[in-house]
């Protein structure tokens, strides 16, 4: 059997998408060849590369309006009714499910990017004996950024009174922060770090971190 209708519509949507069938390919994670019988009608996508494919294919201006070209919407739908008659399902289910596909991909990637997020700023925890990761709302084991930031005082212990004051003329409460160092402690403390790091340690910069991270 061939399904040419559908074949002549991935076509155009390619056409205009202005992309390759390597392209096409690669964003839906399956074999050149395999696109290219799609093409030639002699093959109807599983939903599995259906979706990836619509959803690749189907085209939105800068204001998230679907783009029209002589009249026509490049918006994907058409894929799946032309689908929907070759498999004799119903179409209506088969948009549900599409757009369950793609409200999960949309989550999905927004998790990802948040991690991304996290992690590019520091705003984990890492358990020292099971290697669990946790995310944090600021970067509190970042020595640095603790070093740097002025939203929060630090403290130093409970063994020194780095603040001078005198718990006979202050309440209790006011003494409770005696530990908290100062704006020239800090600076002190962050230049001995910085030394000591900058000694046994190559810096990365923007360009080699990228070098040094990246896969042979």
């Amino acid at each position: 059997m061939e399904y040419n209708d559908f074949a002549l519509l991935i076509k155009k949507y390619r056409s205009f998408r202005k992309k390759t069938v390597y392209e096409v390919a690669d964003f839906v994670d399956v074999s050149p060849t395999y696109i290219s019988q799609i093409e030639n009608g002699k093959k109807l996508p599983s939903k599995k590369v259906l979706f990836p494919l619509v959803r690749f294919l189907g085209l939105k201006n800068d204001k998230g309006y679907w783009k029209k070209v002589e009249n026509e919407e490049f918006d994907g739908l058409d894929l799946l009714e032309v689908y929907a008659e070759y498999k004799k399902i119903n179409s209506k289910e088969l948009f549900h499910e599409y757009f369950n596909y793609v409200s999960d991909e949309i989550k999905t990637n927004f998790n990802e990017l948040q991690d991304l997020e996290r992690r590019k700023n520091n705003k984990f925890s890492v358990n020292k004996k099971n290697g669990d990761i946790e995310p944090t709302k600021k970067p509190y084991f970042d020595l640095e950024w603790l070093l740097t930031q002025d939203q929060y005082h630090v403290f130093y212990g409970r063994n020194y009174n780095i603040q001078k004051i005198n718990k006979d003329n202050v309440s209790l409460s006011e003494f409770s922060l005696y530990n908290i160092l100062n704006d020239i402690d800090i600076k002190i403390i962050k230049g001995l770090i910085d030394a000591y790091i900058s000694n046994k340690y190559m810096e990365l910069t923007e360009e080699n971190h990228i070098k040094y991270f990246s896969k042979e």
